[in-house]
């Protein structure tokens, strides 16, 4: 018989709280292979920045985000 596997509901952008945190959330995948897993984080702190904003969190907006991300060390360079 297999075994069962319970997994709970998880949502990293519920613990996205600042720009700082999304930039260092986003700097943890910049490097990595899994192209996939970087799309997924900018998912993630997209979805939060936009809730954010929506409630007036002007703080959370991707300007501000980018600026904590250059801060760190992660250049961001946006192209159309």
């Amino acid at each position: 018989m297999a075994d069962t596997i319970r997994l709970e509901k998880f949502d990293a952008a519920e613990y996205l709280n600042t720009a700082e945190d999304c930039a260092l959330y986003l700097k943890e995948f910049v490097d990595d292979e899994n192209q996939i897993l970087l799309f997924s984080a900018i998912t993630d702190i997209t979805r939060q920045s936009a809730l954010e904003v929506s409630k007036g969190n002007k703080e959370m907006g991707m300007e501000a985000i980018i600026n904590a991300m250059e801060k760190i060390g992660v250049k961001i360079v946006i192209t159309s």
